[in-house]
């Protein structure tokens, strides 16, 4: 028996698709592997990163999800980011959307920022 799928709905696929997403290199001259509703790319310094979106968000209420590369035996996190590293606050803009990256010792858990070789980053909401 073949396997089908019934289509989906608008609404669904609308709402449940990623609006944005970027795979970047975040060492040496940051660039863009490749991306999905992205402007631009800019590296504020050390682990410190913003993805500009083409087609802005309708609010801030949106779903951010990143991943970046671990080294030396390390774990990648990525988390966004207030205006400036270590910032608790975090905050999201309808343009834009601002991260750090670093890892955590898989010895003794301390969280120590650090440019990533590989970062993901893949933004759920609604369009302007």
């Amino acid at each position: 028996m073949a396997n089908t799928l019934a289509p989906a709905a608008i609404n669904h696929v609308m709402e449940g698709s990623a609006k944005a997403w970027s795979n970047f290199n975040g060492t040496g001259t940051v660039a863009t592997r490749d991306s999905f509703n992205q402007s631009s790319l800019t590296d504020n310094g050390s682990a410190d990163y913003t993805v500009a979106f083409t087609a802005s968000l309708g609010n801030t209420n949106f779903c951010f999800n990143g991943t970046s590369s671990g080294d030396n035996g390390n774990y990648g996190y990525t988390f966004i980011q207030g205006q400036t590293i270590g910032q608790n606050e975090f905050v999201y803009a309808t343009g834009s959307i601002r991260l750090a990256t670093g890892y955590a010792s898989a010895t003794n858990s301390t969280a120590t920022g650090v440019d990533a070789h590989q970062v993901n980053v893949v933004v759920l909401g609604d369009l302007a």
